[in-house]
């Protein structure tokens, strides 16, 4: 069980703390990209005034729709890179099989 102040309880006995930290200054962190940010010159965290709510959900921090449209795009691009190897590939055969028996 979590109580609001974040004790979590099992079979009634006290097995950990969950605290709430943040930042005094919105400056004192650098966006990392993706919801994620990290502190500035070893900038360090205070705790936080707020409650824990056991059950309670949190949304997720990625975008689905956006995740899945990285995704096929990334295949796409694998798809066109595979393609130009086999290109340069079967030119490169050729160019052995063809060109290189000519040399002199």
């Amino acid at each position: 069980m979590v109580g609001t102040d974040g004790a979590v309880s099992v079979n009634g006995a006290l097995a950990g703390r969950i605290a709430v930290y943040g930042f005094a200054d919105g400056a004192q962190l650098t966006a990392e990209g993706g919801n994620r940010y990290a502190p500035v010159d070893g900038a360090q965290p205070a705790a936080a005034a707020g409650a824990i709510h056991q059950g309670a959900l949190e949304s997720s921090n990625q975008d689905v729709i956006g995740g899945s449209l990285q995704l096929v795009l990334m295949q796409r691009q694998a798809e066109m890179m595979e393609k130009a190897v086999a290109m340069f590939s079967n030119d490169l055969d050729k160019t052995a099989s063809e060109d290189l028996p000519r040399v002199q």
